[in-house]
């Protein structure tokens, strides 16, 4: 056992800073999962779209998703700004924009709201495995990267059917939507205390 924990860097998992970073990674990935595959029935169901101004917005959101991609990591270089600070602050804007589109129904409102929420899913999509190689050596990234699969595939498992099953239930896209913002805040704000209290026992 001891030779597999060594062999696979199982180690991590002792580290509370690492699971804090592959558990929050793997939360707000199995949202995004979930949000991807409701959100055009609410557009077309719950807001009453017809199917060619759903493709529209779906056409928007990932126009905005591949354009962020190609300019924020420039903008953060040259800032010199962390990946995982660059996700913590996309993540939350993601959680924001997608629970402002969830209280609308208004096509111009909705239109804003997914080139947002395009934009800053872009930047946690970019920045996901980079925040886990900014916290790891490179000797144990690929075990790191590994891990994180892991979870994410587990979470998505586990928390998925459950998500499905509360919108069969409550019959809420807007609640489902705004369940998912919470999963992304809460663990944005463990990662924020975990950042105060290293920058406080480093003081």
């Amino acid at each position: 056992m001891a030779r597999m924990v060594d062999m696979m860097d199982l180690d991590l998992l002792s580290d509370p800073v690492f699971v804090n970073i592959v558990v929050g990674l793997a939360v707000v990935y199995t949202a995004g999962i979930n949000f991807s595959m409701i959100y055009p029935f609410y557009l077309h169901m719950d807001v009453g779209m017809t199917l060619a101004d759903t493709a529209t917005c779906m056409s928007v959101l990932a126009a905005f998703d591949i354009l962020s991609r190609l300019i924020v990591p420039q903008i953060t270089d040259r800032l010199n700004v962390g990946s995982r600070i660059t996700y913590l602050v996309a993540a939350v804007l993601l959680a924001a924009s997608r629970s402002a589109l969830a209280t609308t129904k208004d096509f111009k409102i909705i239109l804003v709201s997914l080139a947002f929420c395009g934009f800053v899913r872009g930047v946690t999509v970019v920045n996901l495995n980079l925040s886990i190689s900014e916290y790891c050596s490179n000797e144990k990234l690929p075990a790191a990267l590994g891990i994180n699969m892991v979870i994410k595939g587990v979470f998505i498992l586990a928390f998925g059917p459950l998500l499905g099953y509360l919108r069969d239930e409550t019959g809420s896209f807007p609640l489902c939507i705004h369940i998912q913002s919470v999963m992304i805040l809460v663990p944005m704000i463990f990662w924020v205390l975990e950042m105060v209290i290293l920058r406080s026992r480093k003081r």
